[in-house]
């Protein structure tokens, strides 16, 4: 009787400890991607920003210049 308990417990030692190492991982992937979205926003702004100003010196800024 006490071998079958002991059995027992160490199948749910080992299930329990699968679904650690899963939501560990789990939370691996969850850090990772949320890193990847706000790095993908920082790099939005800087392109978006770059873009605009590059944009508005071409259009603005050197036909005034020479104007002057």
């Amino acid at each position: 009787m006490a071998a079958s308990h002991d059995h027992m417990l160490v199948a749910l030692r080992r299930i329990v400890s699968r679904y650690e190492t899963d939501d560990a991982a789990a939370q691996l992937l969850h850090d990772w991607r949320l890193l990847a979205v706000v790095v993908d926003q920082i790099l939005f702004w800087v392109f978006l920003v770059a873009t605009v100003s590059s944009t508005l010196l071409t259009l603005v800024v050197i036909p005034l210049a020479r104007w002057l």
